[in-house]
């Protein structure tokens, strides 16, 4: 503790003398004045990350990605700094979203895009492998899914209909789409 502020940090080793460097290699990095606090300040909540991603964006984000972002950052994870967001956390934020596994993965994978970024564009200390865990639990939990497949009609069939009513190759064969049976199995 510093100034009255309090600093955590962990990093993981292979040996103990390369553990013991670091240490004391970043303890004498911490105890210059101030340094505890530029450190904190470089840990943003989730919200405001959030609002950076869409300010710095040169690509337009889609409606749909926004008002995701948006009801994000309307939640309590968004208040978290972003060292604290951890896979259990937003885990509890996807069922919340209350819509069908299809699309709750959809916003799933908005908020994997923040993840993404933050740490090679802007130093955040925002894990992308927490992301990354707590998508493949909310998949083997059921909250989220993909599609349903779907049972569509043979393409070929389904153009020679609409071929048809546009005037198409049925028609120039001096059949109509009174002359196809759309009981068949086949449309």
């Amino acid at each position: 503790m510093q100034d009255g502020v309090t600093y955590h940090e962990t990093e993981t080793f292979d040996r103990r003398p390369a553990a013991a460097a670091w240490i004391s290699k970043r303890e004498r990095e911490l105890s210059k004045p101030g340094a505890v606090a530029n450190v904190a300040a470089a840990d943003p909540s989730l919200a405001k990350t959030i609002d950076g991603y869409t300010e710095e964006s040169f690509r337009a984000i889609g409606r749909t990605k926004a008002q995701i972002l948006k009801a994000i950052e309307n939640d309590d994870i968004a208040i978290m700094p972003c060292s604290s967001s951890k896979s259990r956390d937003i885990i509890e934020l996807l069922p919340s979203l209350t819509a069908k596994p299809q699309t709750v993965g959809n916003s799933a994978s908005h908020l994997a895009a923040i993840f993404a970024i933050a740490r090679p564009m802007w130093d955040y200390r925002l894990e992308e492998q927490e992301m990354t865990d707590a998508i493949r639990v909310a998949r083997r939990m059921g909250i989220i899914s993909r599609s349903a497949q779907r049972d569509r009609r043979p393409h070929h069939i389904w153009c020679g209909a609409m071929g048809a009513r546009a005037g198409g190759p049925l028609l120039a064969q001096g059949r109509t789409t009174a002359d196809l049976n759309l009981q068949d199995p086949m449309f």
